[in-house]
């Protein structure tokens, strides 16, 4: 776990959804979705949030939002969820890579 930013706030969250600086021998892969050609990709997480306050008419207050889990990596335009050979999602970076470069075309390689 790693100290992050999360909604302005200084929180713990797992190693996988801090970002950090690459190595400068890294370069940038590209994500072109299979289904729908798009390119913004998401990661989906399980978030833990703090309940400040319940209210009798139904209302809650929540405050801190805790990245918990990441769920797995998806197209923001079609909501195309990238699967590993085994069929389940790709969730940690080092998946991700190797979906990347197995699945989309990558300039300068």
């Amino acid at each position: 776990m790693k100290n992050t930013k999360y909604n302005d706030k200084s929180v713990e969250s797992p190693d996988s959804a801090v970002k950090t600086e690459s190595p400068e021998n890294a370069h940038e892969l590209s994500f072109t979705c299979p289904q729908c050609g798009g390119n913004q990709l998401f990661l989906r997480q399980e978030a833990l949030l703090e309940v400040q306050a319940v209210y009798a008419d139904g209302d809650v207050d929540c405050g801190d939002v805790y990245p918990d889990q990441d769920l797995g990596y998806e197209c923001r335009g079609c909501d195309y969820v990238l699967k590993d050979n085994n069929g389940g999602s790709v969730c940690t970076g080092a998946d991700l890579v190797a979906w990347l470069v197995a699945n989309c075309e990558q300039v300068g390689q």
